[in-house]
């Protein structure tokens, strides 16, 4: 049996004293976005290779055991596993069989973990569990040594025998600091490099106090501050085509800290100590307000360009940003507004979709323009798509750079491309750093894109000159749609 889905719509016929007459019902079938969508749940929440849980459910899944441990005052554990020597695995005896020991490793995890405990895959040779209720447990320790000793027994497949080990770290929640979910896997990650470092085949518990002095994210808001004081922080720009017509799309603002001893440091290396800082706004202000400068100075010199300017839904719910906006448009008057757009993270925008959407369609009223960055690495849903009124989606470089070897990055494009086109979209491709990469995308409809093949994140003066000698691939520019 074959299910249908179809979108109604209904409209009322009224006679001229404004009586209702009749009702016209217009059906329009979403089959084949539903089934898109579907392909992307399935493979959201699942590891492909061992149907282990992923890093997306895992979030999920630790952030419900935070809360009720949060709430019960039973506390977690968390258990990060790196198998010992496994690339040895994969370069002696082949992926193939690099393969049969991860599911036989996925398979031993799930018979050792206890009821309500989850174990994920995070990808290669590391492994999650989320133990919940941890002190209920007979022991502990003598549960992660259970774990342990359940990956030292010898594996046997088709490839041979295989005496393999692991190293875990574990930290616990809740702590003496708010954490999030992302930090308490870091702390776990760090705690299994300490048992490498110390021999392997071992487990370590993180130390919260030592790493709260050693963390250093006040030493880096410190030094950030001098560094803006003394005009430190540079704009970059990195274009945006169409492959097909070579057009530029647009220029997206890409922040860089000019450092005196470290050189030129990318946004990883200091825009997350300022996360919960209020100096994140002054950053996101200053980016946009440098922003509008320098488009001014390219209009001025007569060029047409479109910048798309990275910011935080932090900044978007702080009061007075449309009145920041609106002060910018009034004094930079040579600026079009349908020429600015705002890129926002999908995975930022799903933890609160219905304010989020509220704001965004408040400050659009400006003008500006959306585009939701990142695109496929959150939970995303027609719903998403349809509620949030952003006129671009940007597919997550990680699923780009991949889509020529894994099948999976491949249907996850293709699985957004459909989701989009209903809604009418435009996707834009990161993280293209080939001619094949660009090809592959037009095989699936997708002619915008962004990346190394196209051009490196560039300083202002070098745009417009890179502008004039730009040159799609012959492939690109010759390919045709059938």
């Amino acid at each position: 049996m074959t299910t249908t889905f179809a979108m109604a719509a209904i409209s009322a016929i009224k006679s001229r004293e404004g009586k209702t007459q009749s009702y016209v019902l217009l059906l329009t079938d979403i089959t084949r976005q539903k089934q898109h969508q579907a392909e992307l749940e399935k493979i959201a929440h699942y590891d492909m290779l061992t149907n282990l849980p992923n890093r997306y459910l895992l979030d999920e899944r630790l952030r419900d055991a935070m809360e009720y441990a949060s709430h019960h005052n039973e506390p977690l554990a968390i258990i990060y596993i790196d198998l010992d020597g496994f690339k040895a695995v994969n370069d002696n005896y082949g992926h193939q069989t690099g393969d049969m020991v991860l599911v036989s490793i996925a398979r031993r995890m799930t018979n050792v973990i206890e009821e309500g405990d989850t174990v994920a895959r995070l990808g290669g040779d590391e492994f999650i569990v989320v133990a919940p209720r941890i002190h209920q447990k007979n022991s502990h320790h003598e549960y992660f040594a259970r774990l342990l000793n359940s990956l030292v027994q010898p594996f046997h497949c088709s490839g041979g025998v295989f005496d393999m080990s692991a190293s875990l770290g574990i930290t616990y929640y809740p702590q003496s600091d708010e954490v999030t979910p992302d930090r308490l896997i870091r702390q776990a990650d760090m705690a299994m490099y300490e048992a490498k470092i110390h021999g392997k085949n071992r487990f370590v518990i993180f130390d919260t106090k030592k790493d709260l002095y050693q963390r250093g994210f006040g030493r880096i808001i410190s030094e950030l501050k001098h560094g803006m004081n003394n005009r430190e922080l540079r704009l970059f720009y990195q274009p945006k085509v169409n492959m097909r017509s070579g057009e530029l799309a647009g220029v997206e603002v890409l922040v860089r800290w000019q450092h005196p001893e470290k050189g030129l440091l990318l946004p990883a290396h200091f825009l997350p100590a300022t996360v919960d800082d209020a100096l994140s706004v002054i950053i996101d202000n200053w980016v946009i307000e440098q922003s509008f400068k320098q488009l001014t100075q390219w209009c001025n010199d007569g060029h047409n360009f479109h910048l798309s300017i990275n910011v935080s839904v932090k900044r978007l719910e702080e009061d007075g940003f449309y009145a920041f906006l609106s002060r910018l448009f009034n004094e930079y008057t040579k600026i079009k507004r349908d020429h600015i757009t705002f890129e926002i993270l999908e995975s930022s925008a799903v933890a609160d979709l219905e304010y989020v959407s509220s704001v965004i369609t408040e400050i659009s009223r400006l003008g500006v323009k959306f585009s939701l960055d990142d695109f496929g690495t959150g939970f995303s849903t027609l719903n998403f798509l349809k509620k949030l009124s952003a006129e671009e989606v940007k597919i997550d470089r990680s699923f780009v750079r991949g889509m020529l070897d894994d099948e999976s990055d491949l249907i996850i494009i293709r699985a957004v491309l459909g989701m989009a086109a209903p809604f009418g979209k435009r996707v834009v491709a990161e993280g293209v750093e080939s001619e094949a990469h660009g090809l592959a995308l037009l095989r699936l409809g997708c002619e915008y894109a962004q990346g190394y093949a196209i051009a490196k994140p560039m300083p202002p003066e070098k745009l417009a000159v890179w502008h004039e000698s730009w040159r799609p691939f012959q492939s690109w520019l010759q390919f045709k749609h059938y």
